[in-house]
This record gives C-alpha cells, sequence and structure tokens, in this order.
C-alpha cells in the first residue's frame, strides 16, 4: 500500500491509483484498523492536487478513496448473506472498545443505564471480572495498570465481555451470528456512557498503550520530532524524502492510535510499521554518503 501510495502521489503516476484501491481494499477486508489509512489518503490527495492543480483527477482519488471502506463493508456482508443467511459483517469493534472500560469500572456504574438488557448485561460481566480479580481496583497496586490490562486483555475482553454477552443472547433464543450482531450492538450502546464514567482513567489508559504502541515514552517523543522535522522539511523544500516521512509517519500514528483506543498494544497490531525508523535513517545515511563523495 505504501509502496502504491509513493507511486501515485510523489512520482505523480495516477494509473497506479487503482491498483492502490486494490490493496487498500484487500487490507481493509482482513484488518478493518487499517480504515485509519483513509482520511490520511484523502489528506494527502487534496495536498498534491492543490500541488499540482490537477482537482479533477484529485477528485475522482478522492471519491475512490471513499468508497474504499463501503466497497469492502458490502463484500463481507454479502459474503455472510451467502454463506451465514446474515446480511451482517464480522467485525466485534464495540465488543473490544469497550473492554478497557469494564476494566476501569466500578459496581455502582450500573446506575448509569436505563435500559434492562444493559443493567444486566453490566452486572454479569462486572460481577466475572470482580470475581477473577480483573477489575483495575482488584490487582495489584505495585503493578503498572497498562501493564496488567495488556495481560490480561483476552481473559477481559474474550471470555468476558464476549462470552458472557453470546451467553446472554443465546439465553434468549438467538442463533450464533444473531449472537455476535446483538452483543456488538449493545456494546456500542454502552461504550461512550462508559468512557464519559471515567473519563481521567480511560485518558490515562489511553496514553500509556500509546506509549507502548511505540516502545516507550522515548520513543513516541523521537517519532513526534521525526514528524515535525518532515512536516518542517515538506513545507520548506520540494523533496519527496520530505513528503515521504510525512506520509509513512502519519500512517504509522494513525494506526497505533486507533489500536491504543480500541484494544491492548500487541505487536500483531503495530509490527507493520517496525521498519520506518531504518528505512528513514538508511536514505539519511545514503544522502549524506552522496554528499561526502561529490
Amino acid at each position: 500500500v505504501i509502496s502504491e501510495t509513493i507511486s501515485l502521489f510523489f512520482k505523480s503516476n495516477i494509473k497506479r491509483h487503482y491498483l492502490l484501491a486494490l490493496w487498500l481494499f484487500l487490507l481493509l477486508l482482513a484488518r478493518g484498523q487499517f480504515i485509519v489509512l483513509i482520511p490520511i489518503l484523502v489528506m494527502f490527495q487534496i495536498l498534491f492536487a492543490w500541488r499540482h492543480k490537477q482537482w479533477r483527477k484529485g477528485l475522482r482519488n478522492i471519491v475512490i478513496f471513499l468508497c474504499i471502506p463501503l466497497a469492502s463493508h458490502i463484500t463481507e456482508r454479502s459474503y455472510n448473506k451467502v454463506v451465514h443467511g446474515h446480511f451482517v459483517n464480522n467485525a466485534m469493534n464495540y465488543v473490544h472498545l469497550i473492554s478497557a472500560d469494564f476494566f476501569l469500572s466500578q459496581e455502582n456504574d450500573v446506575n448509569i443505564f436505563d435500559d434492562a438488557d444493559q443493567q444486566t448485561y453490566f452486572q454479569e460481566v462486572h460481577g466475572s471480572l470482580k470475581e477473577a480479580n480483573l477489575l483495575q481496583l482488584s490487582m495489584d497496586s505495585s503493578i503498572d495498570d497498562q501493564q496488567q490490562f495488556q495481560h490480561n486483555f483476552t481473559q477481559i475482553c474474550n471470555r468476558r465481555v464476549h462470552d458472557i454477552g453470546l451467553q446472554y443472547f443465546e439465553a434468549k433464543g438467538l442463533d450464533i451470528v444473531e449472537q455476535h450482531v446483538a452483543i456488538n450492538e449493545l456494546c456500542s450502546s454502552m461504550v461512550f456512557s462508559m468512557m464519559n464514567q471515567h473519563k481521567k482513567e480511560r485518558i490515562s489508559l489511553f496514553y500509556k498503550n500509546l506509549k507502548t504502541t511505540f516502545g516507550s515514552s522515548k520513543y513516541l517523543v523521537l517519532f513526534l520530532l521525526i514528524l515535525g522535522f518532515g512536516i518542517y522539511g515538506m513545507i520548506q523544500f520540494k523533496d519527496v524524502f520530505y513528503e515521504f516521512i510525512v506520509l509513512v509517519l502519519t500512517f504509522m500514528f494513525a494506526n497505533n492510535i486507533a489500536v491504543a483506543i480500541v484494544v491492548h498494544p500487541i505487536n500483531r497490531y503495530t509490527f507493520y510499521f517496525d521498519w520506518i525508523l531504518f528505512a528513514i535513517l538508511i536514505i539519511l545515511l545514503d544522502r549524506y554518503s552522496k554528499k561526502v563523495t561529490q
């Protein structure tokens, strides 16, 4: 995707747009987290359309970019309709998203809900987490809460938030596909109220997750400095190197921010961008060596 993006923007190869769209479509089918790349591509397309005065082609490309998530969404739903008989997607976005809020929850948080299903589900999940000592309040205070959340994420999300939800809707007579749809919809109706209930703790956990996606706070600061360096160079000089830095680092930041908000920051969600620092260093060394030999 990055290679095709470079060909499209930095080499002004408009024909690469369709191949880029295809790769993005396949990527979204495999990993929905990469939907965060779409706004960045739209932003860069606007920038380059303005720079090269190609508004008609730019608008066409933006429309294609914006249609990719829709095409992926319809394809996934159509497959599930043919195979399972339900026109639904496979995403458990809100089940993952709400897991951090259950980790931070307190017993009296049930009072923020008016709906009976929300109250019952909250009590069952919270009670199970409390019994297993998987709540922030019941864990060892000498160990960082982010580390505990990351270590126990599977037990919190998969074994409690997800499985208890399936059991709850199975008891209501729903089939397995309907159970998955129902639990995700129920979580979506609860998650923002739970976020608001513990805003300070949620922001703190997000920041700690974000640091972990970069390795440490030092690496986070380093990447921010490199991004600032790239933005400065892109403004001051017409050099593809600085534009490359800004592109790949905004991809990286968008992905890591999404991961830090929704799930636990393990390597399987972030390793796609591990090469960036080495690539920038290699290009810098290559440029320096060429200057020295001239």
